[in-house]
């Protein structure tokens, strides 16, 4: 960052300016989704920087393919434990804490990647990002309606285009630092860790408490709140999977993150094997996400013209041609062009289920712990196909397993079209 780029800061404010957020996206509204943006893109950085290289560091400290596909695999699936406890919680204990908690816990995993001797320390460094991430994401999204009750879909897409710039810039940053001689992936992670521990003491002066008189933070009285709210998420998971609406769209949300989530966390292997250098990783990771970020409100648009079933049956057969371009891709410019079209087409499946979710008639749930259970699901699909690949890398060449993985897509599209499609979100 040049030194002439200012900051944003913002001030704390009163008690009464607090009561004003509410209605339409005013001032006090408009300076909380600003905070919540930067504690986006900085948190989106951090992450984001490391990511590319999880897998490949684990590697270098001799992980074998299965575990390397448990290390992928569980920063997703420990979400399924933590994002919705600890989103609920953000009400009681303030969304400030939980969002500082998040950066702790990144910084924590960015600190163990640094200083790990063996794979080991990436095993639970990934449960930490998992951790960070479920107490993170979610309260920015609570922000979104804590800013405004009539327009909180322009207030959560304000604070994710913070989080798009992240994602460009993260990679790129990596990338370069890369390029010089002599420098590793420890050395991302450690400047990784310095942003995140940066962005915990700023966010104290970009973000301000929502929440009016949040409960103290003390570790007995977080246990029992998590614990209670634990169990009562699964309950509403399964209370919301007994409705055939919701049910068709959790399975189709189930390969779609399937589909992204293994080709994201396994190509830079196939990178690695077709000569590309590190650096050279993080800049395909960079561009390949600016093409789809410029067309995204068109992309997303698509289901309003096509509806539910074509939309996603569309988005999962162009993720499995992707996913078989991108395992016979051997230079830049073939990654950079499969990753994109895998890309574009999880920009289009993914307001589709907000929009299924929205017309479904007669849930036995809140609109709100549908799209709770929905991160359940996305979670899930992420994880296992994390698993699935490492463990068929055991047996398989890499390039082949992510055949068999475009055709499991496949059948997975075969199986949403069997399937009769409940006429409300059809």
């Amino acid at each position: 960052m040049d030194d002439d780029v200012e900051v944003p800061i913002i001030e704390p404010v009163s008690e009464e300016e607090r009561e004003q957020i509410s209605g339409s996206m005013g001032a006090v509204g408009s300076r909380l989704i600003l905070g919540a943006g930067i504690a986006a893109a900085i948190g989106t950085f951090s992450i984001l920087m490391i990511s590319p290289y999880l897998g490949l560091h684990a590697q270098n400290l001799q992980a074998p393919a299965s575990i390397i596909g448990v290390i992928l695999g569980v920063r997703n699936l420990s979400q399924i434990f933590f994002r919705v406890p600890l989103g609920k919680m953000s009400d009681n204990y303030g969304r400030l804490k939980l969002i500082q908690f998040g950066f702790l816990m990144y910084a924590t995993a960015e600190l163990l990647l640094f200083i790990g001797p063996s794979w080991h320390f990436v095993l639970i460094a990934a449960v930490f990002i998992g951790l960070g991430m479920s107490a993170i994401w979610p309260t920015l999204f609570a922000l979104a309606s804590d800013a405004t009750t009539q327009d909180i879909g322009a207030a959560t897409g304000k604070i994710l285009r913070w989080n798009d710039v992240g994602s460009i810039v993260a990679p790129l940053v990596a990338g370069l630092v890369l390029s010089f001689n002599g420098t590793t992936y420890r050395h991302v992670f450690i400047l990784a860790m310095v942003l995140t521990i940066t962005g915990l003491f700023l966010i104290r002066l970009v973000l301000f408490e929502p929440i009016p008189n949040p409960k103290s933070l003390t570790v007995l009285d977080f246990s029992k709140d998590f614990v209670r709210n634990f169990f009562k998420s699964f309950n509403d998971a399964f209370t919301a999977s007994t409705n055939r609406s919701l049910l068709y769209t959790y399975l189709s949300v189930y390969f779609i993150a399937s589909a992204g989530n293994g080709a994201f966390s396994f190509s830079p292997f196939l990178m690695k094997e077709s000569g590309l250098s590190d650096s050279s990783i993080g800049f395909v990771f960079s561009f390949f996400a600016i093409p789809v970020l410029v067309g995204k409100v068109w992309l997303g648009s698509r289901v309003d013209r096509f509806g539910f079933k074509k939309t996603i049956i569309g988005s999962l057969f162009v993720s499995s041609s992707a996913l078989f371009l991108l395992s016979l891709s051997s230079n830049p410019l073939m990654f950079f062009l499969s990753l994109t079209i895998l890309f574009a087409a999880l920009s289009v499946a993914y307001p589709a289920f907000n929009y299924s979710i929205n017309q479904a008639d007669h849930l036995p749930v809140s609109k709100g712990i549908a799209i709770g259970t929905l991160g359940i699901y996305i979670s899930l699909g992420r994880g296992i196909s994390n698993l699935l690949i490492g463990y068929l890398w055991t047996l398989l060449p890499l390039r082949q397993v992510f055949q068999i993985v475009s055709v499991l897509i496949l059948f997975g599209m075969l199986l949403l079209l069997i399937l009769p499609i409940p006429d409300d979100i059809r």
